[in-house]
C-alpha cells in the first residue's frame, strides 16, 4: 500500500491514501455485516433504570469473558410525552441520571457501537446493537448488525432472555376474556349475533311445528272423548254442540253451563283450560327465546369486560417520578369489590336466563 505521511508543525499527522486503498480500509473496518432482528409487539412490559443497566452489564460481562479487545459507545435516548427527548451517553451518566421535569417517557432506545478484535480475524470489526421500547405501540425491537454470526446469535439470545423478564405475563383469565370479548367487535360481533339468530329461528320453526302437531293431537283426543261420552249417554244434540266447541275452541260459559251432561261439561272445560294454559306457556317461551340471546350476550359482555378491566396491564418506562406515579395510580384504581360485583352480575344474568328457559321447557 502506497501511503504518504506528512507531519505538520502543529503536530497533526496527515495520511494520504489512494481512493482504492481508502475504500479497502473502510470496508475492512466495517466488515461483512449481517443483521439479526427481534420484534415483540403484542405484549406489555415494564422497564426500570436497573433493567437498562442490566442490558449493559450483560454485554460487558460477555465481552470481558471472551477477552476481546473492545472499544464501546453506549447511549440511551429517551422520548417523552411532551415531544422532547434526552440522550444519556455512557453507563456512569445513566447511573447518575435523574429527570427533574414532570414528564412521562413514551419510548427508550439503547444503542451500542462496539469495535471487537476477534481472534480469527485479521482486522478489527464494528458491531452495532439497538434495542427500543415503545409504550404507545407496546413494541420491543432489537437489531444487531454483526460481522461474526455466532457472536451475533449469542448476543441476541442473551438479550432475549432479559427481555422476557420485562414482559408482563397475562393471566389465563385475561387471555380467555379477551378472546371472548373479541367476538363483540366489528364482524365478530355480527357473527356472534346473527349465527345464533339463524339457529334460533330454525329452533322456533321446529318448535312451532311440534306445538301445532301436539295441539292437533290434544284436540283429536278431546273430540274422541266427546263422541264416546255422547254415545254412552245417547245425547246427540249436546254431543254435536260439544264437538263444535272443542273444534273451534269456543269458550262461552253461558252455553257450557246449559249442558245437562256433567261429563261433557267437564271435558269441555278441561280442554279449554288446557288450551288456554298452552297459549300462555308458548307466549312465555317465545319471549324467553327472543330475549335469551341479547340477554346472554349482555351477561357475557359484562363478565368478560370486568375481567379485562381488572386483569389488564399496561406498558411503563419507569425512569421518571411521573411514570412511577402513573404506574401506582393504574394499579390502585383496580377495585376488587367492583370486579366481584360486576362479575357476579354478569354470571347472574346468564344463569337466570338459562334457568328460566330450562324451567319453561321441563316443567311447563
Amino acid at each position: 500500500m502506497n501511503t504518504d505521511i506528512k507531519k505538520q508543525e502543529n503536530k497533526e499527522v496527515i495520511l494520504s491514501f489512494s481512493e482504492k486503498n481508502f475504500a479497502d480500509i473502510i470496508l475492512n473496518f466495517l466488515g461483512k455485516k449481517q443483521k439479526l432482528s427481534f420484534i415483540e409487539n403484542e405484549e406489555n412490559f415494564e422497564i426500570r433504570r436497573n433493567d437498562i443497566e442490566q442490558f449493559y452489564f450483560l454485554l460487558d460481562e460477555k465481552i470481558r469473558k471472551e477477552h476481546y479487545t473492545a472499544i464501546d459507545y453506549f447511549a440511551v435516548q429517551i422520548q417523552y410525552n411532551d415531544k422532547t427527548q434526552r440522550e444519556i451517553i455512557g453507563i456512569e451518566a445513566l447511573k447518575q441520571f435523574l429527570e427533574t421535569r414532570d414528564v412521562m417517557p413514551t419510548s427508550i432506545i439503547l444503542t451500542w457501537n462496539i469495535i471487537l478484535d476477534f481472534p480469527d480475524s485479521q482486522i478489527i470489526e464494528n458491531q452495532k446493537i439497538e434495542i427500543s421500547f415503545d409504550t404507545d405501540n407496546n413494541s420491543i425491537l432489537m437489531f444487531i448488525e454483526h460481522t461474526n454470526q455466532a457472536w451475533g446469535i449469542e448476543v441476541l439470545n442473551l438479550f432475549k432472555d432479559h427481555i422476557k423478564t420485562l414482559i408482563i405475563q397475562k393471566p389465563k383469565k385475561l387471555i380467555y376474556a379477551e378472546k371472548i370479548n373479541s367476538l363483540f367487535n366489528n364482524r365478530g360481533f355480527s357473527t356472534f349475533i346473527l349465527l345464533p339468530i339463524v339457529i334460533m329461528t330454525l329452533i322456533l320453526q321446529i318448535y312451532t311445528t311440534y306445538t301445532k302437531t301436539h295441539k292437533d293431537l290434544i284436540t283429536a283426543n278431546s273430540m274422541a272423548k266427546v263422541i264416546s261420552i255422547g254415545i254412552d249417554e245417547n245425547n246427540t244434540l249436546e254431543t254435536i254442540l260439544a264437538f263444535y266447541i272443542v273444534d273451534k275452541e269456543y269458550k262461552n260459559n253461558e252455553i257450557i253451563n246449559t249442558f245437562k251432561s256433567k261429563k261433557l261439561k267437564e271435558e269441555i272445560e278441561k280442554y279449554l283450560n288446557l288450551k288456554e294454559k298452552e297459549k300462555d306457556t308458548l307466549l312465555i317461551q317465545m319471549i324467553l327465546l327472543i330475549l335469551a340471546l341479547p340477554g346472554i350476550a349482555l351477561g357475557v359482555f359484562i363478565y368478560t369486560w370486568q375481567k379485562i378491566k381488572y386483569f389488564s396491564t399496561k406498558s411503563f418506562i419507569l425512569v421518571t417520578s411521573k411514570a412511577d406515579n402513573a404506574y401506582k395510580s393504574f394499579y390502585d384504581m383496580k377495585s376488587k369489590i367492583e370486579y366481584y360485583s360486576f362479575s357476579l352480575i354478569g354470571i347472574s344474568i346468564v344463569c337466570s336466563i338459562i334457568a328460566s328457559i330450562l324451567y319453561q321447557w321441563i316443567f311447563s
